[in-house]
């Protein structure tokens, strides 16, 4: 057995070396052999096939939860707040905008809702998950959080940007 220690990068790498289809970016690793063949899983529109998807799933703030940014000292749940985006974001190809919130109502029944009612439903839901106090708005930009993160985010460019796509209308 080597003594030697690992990180979690040079354990990843180790353990990802002999596995078909993976792919090392930084510190992600992508299994593309465990990816569904048959069907398009970005597609949450509900439409047939020949119509290009009005909405794609998105691609995610890359954070694993792992709280090393916590606790912030103006009390925003970060870790709360990008798991939420993660679940209840989608990008709008039509806008161009890379984040766009969606809310359960039209994944359930297949019905685009408009711009404003969109960002009203998710406000709704995004408001009763995450303590008003905790929200991404409340980020001051101290960058406090920023060296303690394994993933390297730009947590303040993110709670900007969340906060501007929920705050849009309000």
């Amino acid at each position: 057995m080597d003594d030697r220690r690992y990180t979690r990068r040079n354990w990843i790498k180790t353990a990802t070396a002999g596995v078909a289809g993976a792919t090392i970016a930084g510190t992600a690793v992508t299994l593309q052999s465990c990816a569904p063949k048959s069907e398009d899983t970005n597609d949450v529109s509900g439409g047939s096939e020949e119509k290009k998807p009005y909405f794609t799933r998105n691609k995610g703030i890359p954070c694993i939860y792992c709280s090393y940014c916590m606790p912030c000292k103006f009390g925003l749940d970060i870790p709360g707040i990008f798991r939420f985006v993660n679940e209840h974001m989608i990008v709008d190809e039509k806008a161009g905008e890379t984040m766009a919130p969606y809310s359960t109502e039209e994944r359930d029944d297949g019905d685009e809702m408009d711009d404003i009612a969109r960002r009203r439903a998710f406000r709704a839901v995004y408001s009763s998950a995450i303590e008003e106090l905790r929200q991404a708005d409340k980020c001051t930009e101290c960058k406090t959080c920023v060296p303690k993160c394994p993933e390297m985010i730009a947590i303040p460019n993110e709670m900007l940007e969340i906060a501007r796509v929920t705050y849009r209308f309000y």
